[in-house]
């Protein structure tokens, strides 16, 4: 137990002047499981890899089945702020540039900053963002545009008062949101309206809740009544912004 300590230790004081972990550490973590390594939560952590699993957005020109872990390697200030996310041991350069999008999304406090001497110091930390498939969401390799660049935006079937009572008449704050004594917060989604008018690719811009957020995309991905955005007379995929005050 004694030599473990140490090596956590040493690890977490290389870590704190070091961007950098070779492959050879990374795998040693693997093997050796070191859970210990992982910053302190203020949720469980199933919440949190299911939070990551539900906000990320597979490539849509990567292959099909691509499983794997990137390890992450981040700092946690002062104030709970996730800062400074590197790659320390990636898969694809597309799927590594969502992983850390996923992390610099996650709402401040989500991790806890490391304590020492009673005061709060900023410490780097590594954690796995496991890679599995290309998730539920049924991607085609069609352009996406930008709002910019459509003749017509997308447009909620009903208006946007049908869109605000539908999302009031779903959104749920969860249990643990409210044992948590978190305030209402706005969280702000990007998704693409396909030509069809349906849903898909929901990310997460910015929430300050990971259950919220969570919950926010079951919402928005019921969001089925869409008029699509249009380029000369032609339905075509775009991608649409909205937020949710809970």
């Amino acid at each position: 137990m004694k030599s473990y300590i140490v090596f956590l230790s040493l690890f977490f004081n290389s870590l704190s002047y070091s961007q950098s972990l070779d492959s050879s550490q990374i795998d040693r973590i693997n093997d050796e499981k070191l859970d210990t390594l992982f910053p302190k939560m203020r949720l469980d952590v199933n919440l949190l890899e299911d939070y990551i699993t539900t906000i990320f957005i597979y490539p849509e020109n990567e292959i099909e089945s691509i499983i794997g872990t990137v390890w992450i390697s981040f700092y946690v200030d002062l104030n709970g702020v996730t800062k400074d996310v590197i790659i320390l041991k990636g898969l694809s350069k597309l799927i590594n540039k969502e992983a850390i999008r996923v992390f610099k999304v996650l709402p401040n406090l989500t991790f806890i900053p490391l304590e020492k001497d009673g005061e709060y110091i900023n410490q780097r930390f590594i954690y796995p963002v496991k890679v599995n498939g290309r998730g539920s969401d049924n991607y085609n390799t069609k352009k996406i545009y930008n709002p910019n660049d459509l003749d017509l935006v997308p447009s909620y079937i009903g208006g946007v008062s049908e869109l605000a009572l539908f999302i009031q008449q779903n959104f749920t704050i969860p249990l643990v949101s409210i044992e948590m004594g978190e305030q209402c917060c706005n969280i702000w989604f990007e998704f693409v309206v396909e030509i069809d008018g349906s849903v898909s690719n929901v990310k997460i811009l910015k929430s300050e809740s990971l259950s919220q957020g969570k919950e926010g995309i079951r919402v928005i991905k019921l969001l089925d009544k869409w008029n699509p955005g249009m380029i000369n007379g032609v339905p075509v995929r775009s991608f649409y912004s909205i937020p949710i005050k809970s």
